[in-house]
């Protein structure tokens, strides 16, 4: 199957593939549902007419981005020790939103354990597969925009759980796995010193811009429009037509 000997199988309600997908892949890959490489299931319902139980850190959607937590702001609610398990990840579980922009995933990569709510999904993989190279493919489904396919809604989409596991993803041997999630890794962070040097030079654009405003209101009549198109600036036409405007007024208030 190309799949280490130490991947489990799940195929109790999974809606496993007559024809697996025509597209190519490599030698000892092989294309799986989701819910035959990992035990799944949303978390604990909040009702505080009748939840009872300690009280215990839980996480919601609004907790959960793409590849990372934002933990400053963590509720609790009472959740009884029987259902605790249920309602709780470990380091090296995939989270992954049901309801809101459903399929927003991240690994949950702490050495502590956060308990979770019913809009979120926590997947615990079987043998033989790194959490963090199916993350990357839930973002591949999120670019190309082919995770549409396994929503339902409009505006607020949801994810149920018998969608999450019909999703299809071609599974390489977990050393392949590893490989690929360490170049990623890699390239995306060579995207983030791009974004951040755009960010950098859409700001110097911006204050040239706005200079280049000034030296326009200030420069005596006739105005020498022609820097005004120079490539280093970048002017907003509409920063020009109101400056523009507001000159006219202010000349028309003097004559």
């Amino acid at each position: 199957m190309g799949i280490d000997d130490t991947t489990k199988r799940k195929r109790e309600n999974v809606e496993i593939l007559d024809d697996e997908p025509s597209v190519a892949i490599p030698e000892r890959w092989t294309w799986v549902c989701f819910g035959e490489i990992a035990c799944h299931n949303a978390g604990k319902t909040l009702d505080k007419g009748r939840n009872s139980g300690e009280l215990t850190d839980y996480i919601t959607t609004s907790n959960l981005y793409w590849g990372y937590f934002q933990l400053e702001e963590v509720r609790q609610m009472p959740i009884r020790s029987d259902e605790l398990e249920r309602c709780t990840a470990r380091k090296g579980d995939l989270l992954i939103c049901e309801g809101g922009e459903a399929g927003r995933a991240a690994v949950w990569s702490h050495d502590y354990k956060i308990s979770f709510q019913n809009h979120v999904h926590r997947a615990r993989f079987y043998g033989g597969i790194n959490p963090y190279f199916v993350y990357r493919f839930f973002e591949k489904l999120n670019a190309t925009g082919e995770i549409n396919s396994y929503r339902k809604g409009v505006g607020i989409s949801n994810m149920s759980g018998k969608a999450l596991a019909s999703i299809v993803l071609p599974l390489p041997p977990l050393a392949e796995q590893k490989r690929i999630v360490a170049k990623v890794d890699e390239l995306m962070a060579l995207c983030n010193q791009l974004e951040a040097q755009q960010q950098e030079r859409e700001i110097r654009q911006g204050e040239l811009a706005r200079a280049s405003l000034v030296r326009f209101a200030e420069a005596p009549t006739p105005v020498n429009l022609n820097f005004l198109f120079h490539e280093s600036y970048s002017i907003s036409p509409a920063d020009l037509r109101k400056s523009i405007l507001t000159l006219a007024v202010q000349e028309a208030g003097t004559v």
